[in-house]
């Protein structure tokens, strides 16, 4: 089969622009329509993302507002500088409920590393004599105070026979001593 030179001028003509075509389609248009479907989902995932972020941003405000309007509910639960003074109020009439003896100083506990990594802590000591069931009703209620308070130690001592030794010598009346001794930390923030 001979083909002559016209047809051969239009079949080369008719390859050259098909491996043209061809060549333009994957080395230029097959990318660019990756691409475009690249950016496509990048956008779809950012939309997505977008109102996710509202959604949290309308919850966060929503959530703000009511704890503005319900602030008073949380206000007296810590103890700081406003009410510490109510606060060492409530444990001394515990105390007065429960017919113990009461004394309350500042503690400073033995610093550590642990500590030192810590937020500033406030520690109060409170020392306690008198019946042992009262003084275990004194660390329940101090523990359901309604403050937020976390009790760090407690140790009780029982009255024996060598501390009422180290009394008579004192001239103390020996038909009033209390039968615990007892101490409290409570750690305030």
């Amino acid at each position: 089969m001979i083909i002559d030179s016209n047809k051969k001028q239009t079949l080369i003509i008719t390859v050259s622009f098909l491996t043209a075509f061809l060549v333009l389609l994957f080395l230029v248009v097959i990318p660019l329509t990756k691409k475009v479907y690249q950016q496509k989902d990048a956008l779809e995932e950012a939309k997505l993302t977008l109102e996710r972020d509202r959604k949290n941003v309308d919850k966060y405000k929503e959530n703000l507002e009511y704890l503005r309007e319900n602030s008073d509910l949380s206000e007296n639960i810590r103890v700081d500088e406003n009410n510490r003074v109510q606060f060492i109020e409530d444990i001394e009439k515990i105390a007065l409920e429960q017919e113990l003896e009461l004394e309350i100083s500042i503690h400073q506990p033995v610093s550590s590393n642990k500590q030192k990594a810590a937020v500033e802590q406030t520690f109060l000591k409170i020392n306690l004599e008198g019946d042992y069931e009262k003084f275990m009703n004194f660390v329940y209620k101090v523990q359901n105070i309604g403050y937020f308070v976390a009790i760090k130690s407690v140790s009780v001592e029982k009255f024996d026979d060598s501390k009422i030794k180290i009394l008579k010598n004192g001239n103390v009346d020996l038909n009033n001593l209390p039968e615990i001794e007892g101490e409290v930390i409570i750690s305030l923030n």
